[in-house]
């Protein structure tokens, strides 16, 4: 096969994981990419793509550093593989990554992160929390000094979040809802009837996100599906209270109930909900639906104890499990997650930017 890079002004294409828990992930879309070229059905110009692996360490005084040559690196346009959760360390990792990429004279900087780093932080919490959102992305600005191209992100938490980069466009916000809902109605309709089927949007706010896909995936299968919304009052970070439903509720008896949200992370506002359509609206059976799967804390506790109302929880690896497999194995054992892979879309994302096509059409 002939590689040209000819027809692309940033040089060729070279993925760059912060950390060896997105090298899997670099693998995948290497490869998901090769067979791309080989198919000749995403892009026009096919051509090769290299992966750089950085190498952190710690001086014995524990200062964090990293290795990296100019090999792949050197006008070549570069994509950054990170997520979230945004811990100290993954940040730290992802800053000094991006001024690597800098030094190493990158042509182009485009960060991909499946789940942007502290996106729920975007309002104050009460009076002693300030938003953090806008500092992190002012830093992730600042490592690359001003050199990234692009910040892309899944689904996320609430629209203002790309306003927190402060610039038009540098933070661009693709979706996997779609591909998940497609996953669980197809699973769905090998067990109950379409007019056995109905969606819980948990409040408002996920009402406005996901409204869309819900809507999409309907006319897809020419099905009408109901969608219950819930108010759900937010106390803080960590209490959520559910209060009241609206829509077909006559329609719910002896149905699927498939709730969806954009994360599950102790899963205690899932099951809350689960449990209020069982007990007191003769639901048949409550399944979850959230495109992170962050799954912190007493997560997998709580989806594994006994009378846990979600039977399936349906999500995406935009959060890695490689390095929680030990901690995750109970619940896995269990066939409660349906994992959607996040690599072909990943694939999909950084071939049309290459190649300065729409991102946001190819679905």
């Amino acid at each position: 096969m002939t590689y040209g890079t000819e027809n692309n002004r940033y040089g060729g294409l070279t993925l760059v994981p912060t950390s060896d828990r997105f090298l899997p992930l670099a693998k995948e879309v290497k490869d998901y990419l090769e067979i791309f070229n080989e198919e000749r059905r995403v892009v026009k110009f096919p051509t090769q793509t290299d992966l750089a692996r950085p190498v952190y360490d710690y001086r014995a005084s524990g200062e964090p550093f990293v290795r990296q040559t100019n090999e792949h690196i050197c006008d070549h346009d570069v994509y950054i593989l990170t997520s979230g959760p945004g811990t100290p360390e993954m940040l730290m990792e992802l800053f000094m990554t991006e001024m690597y990429m800098v030094g190493r004279h990158a042509s182009r900087i485009t960060l991909v992160c499946g789940y942007l780093p502290l996106s729920r932080s975007d309002k104050d919490e009460k009076e002693t929390e300030l938003a953090v959102l806008p500092h992190i992305i002012h830093l992730i600005k600042s490592a690359a000094y001003d050199d990234l191209h692009r910040i892309i992100s899944c689904d996320l938490h609430a629209p203002q979040n790309v306003m927190a980069a402060g610039k038009p466009a540098l933070i661009t916000e693709v979706s996997m809802a779609r591909l998940v809902l497609t996953k669980v109605i197809n699973d769905a309709l090998e067990k109950f009837r379409p007019d056995k089927i109905a969606f819980s949007l948990l409040d408002e706010g996920s009402a406005k996100r996901f409204a869309w896909a819900v809507k999409s995936v309907s006319e897809e299968f020419g099905i009408p599906f109901p969608v219950i919304i819930g108010k759900k009052i937010r106390k803080d970070s960590e209490t959520t209270k559910i209060e009241g439903l609206t829509g077909d509720l006559d329609r719910l008896p002896g149905s699927l109930v498939i709730g969806i949200d954009d994360e599950v992370a102790t899963a205690f506002t899932q099951i809350q909900i689960a449990t209020e359509f069982i007990r007191t609206l003769g639901v048949s059976e409550f399944w979850g639906m959230a495109v992170h799967g962050i799954f912190c804390k007493n997560a997998v506790e709580n989806l594994m104890a006994p009378g846990c109302p979600i039977s399936r929880i349906y999500t995406t690896d935009t959060v890695p499990f490689c390095d929680r497999q030990e901690r995750m194995a109970p619940l896995f054992e269990s066939n409660r997650p349906h994992v959607v892979p996040f690599a072909p879309e990943v694939a999909q994302i950084i071939s049309h930017h290459h190649w300065g096509h729409s991102i946001r059409t190819f679905r």
